[in-house]
């Protein structure tokens, strides 16, 4: 994840009250290890962001949301935005 998709996951945590402990836990991992995802220190892939996005129980909205930020963080870092 890039710093921003990183951010985002995070507001998105904070916006529904939820600790890191309470995510770690419903997509089977350890804590520091989301920690690390959280604060852009670990890679994270495809299928463990949509566990993530599943375990903050995101309505549509805010999927779509995540993966519009996610599309700008790929341009940018492509430098064509």
């Amino acid at each position: 994840m890039t710093l921003n998709t990183a951010l985002s996951i995070k507001s998105l945590r904070c916006k529904k009250l939820k600790s890191q402990q309470e995510i770690a836990d419903k997509i089977g991992v350890a804590r520091q290890t989301y920690n690390g995802y959280e604060n852009n220190i670990l890679k994270c892939d495809l299928e463990t962001v949509l566990k993530i996005l599943e375990a903050l129980e995101c309505n549509k909205t805010e999927i779509k949301d995540f993966f519009f930020a996610l599309e700008q963080d790929i341009l940018s870092y492509l430098g064509l935005s």
